[in-house]
């Protein structure tokens, strides 16, 4: 039985009401070992690039949107799977 967990990296709320948000770069590729903290991808608002990073340590299992892709709060960006601790 597999024992992983898996974590859904969303689009934060960064606030910006009717801005567009935009998948602009994945920093890292499905398969990735990521560290808490680590930049993962970056989301333009409005000619403002903001950075997403991982929530917590473990490997790139899926990136669930491609760049260019519009999304909004809330959005599946990604799944990690957890390392076992």
């Amino acid at each position: 039985m597999d024992a992983t967990s898996c974590l859904e990296l969303v689009t934060p709320d960064f606030g910006l009401a009717n801005e567009l948000l935009v998948v602009t770069a994945w920093l890292a590729k499905s398969g990735d070992s990521v560290t808490h903290g680590e930049p993962l991808v970056e989301i333009t608002a409005n000619d403002v690039t903001i950075g997403v990073s991982a929530p917590a340590s473990g490997t790139l299992r899926q990136l669930c949107v491609e760049e260019d892709t519009v999304v909004t709060a809330g959005d599946v960006l990604a799944q990690i799977d957890l390392e076992e601790t």
